[in-house]
């Protein structure tokens, strides 16, 4: 995404910058389903297949949150390694934040674990597919995706 910045100066129209065409490839999982197996048919009988299900898609739910979260901290500078680096630091920051939940008090300790990544994962790769789960997942990739939208067209009016 930071690339593309470079190419609105070049896309002009009449000395006016045209809109950015931005299409990011998304994560290919075709390489972990091979490996592992396919969990539509498994071999395994009943509930283990169920867990290996729940498995991949805690799997895929949160590489493409990773995803998403990439593709926003990239939009917001020109520089990869400043993206890299943000990106790092916030996806870190969401993986680790549960830590202090326990010393924390009761309202917040909550409000820590329901924010963290592993929390939500951690619960589906047990083979517990949650409401919860699901919906902070899908906040997240939204709101992620949200805001590199408006960040993206941000641009155009600068």
């Amino acid at each position: 995404m930071s690339e593309q910045y470079r190419w609105v100066a070049v896309d002009t129209k009449d000395g006016v910058p045209q809109r950015p065409i931005i299409c990011p490839r998304g994560p290919d999982f075709s390489d972990v389903i091979t490996f592992h197996g396919n969990p539509l048919t498994s071999s395994l009988p009943g509930r283990a297949g169920l867990l290996q299900l729940g498995g991949y898609l805690g799997l895929f739910l949160l590489a493409t949150c990773f995803v998403a979260v990439g593709v926003l901290t990239s939009s917001f500078t020109e520089n990869q390694i400043i993206a890299a680096v943000s990106c790092l630091v916030s996806l870190l920051l969401l993986y680790i934040i549960a830590w202090p939940a326990d010393n924390a008090g009761e309202t917040i300790g909550a409000l820590l674990r329901y924010v963290s990544l592993t929390e939500h994962f951690a619960q589906m790769v047990k083979g517990v597919i949650d409401s919860t789960d699901l919906v902070y997942f899908a906040t997240v990739i939204v709101l992620a995706l949200f805001l590199t939208h408006r960040s993206v067209e941000s641009v155009r009016w600068r």
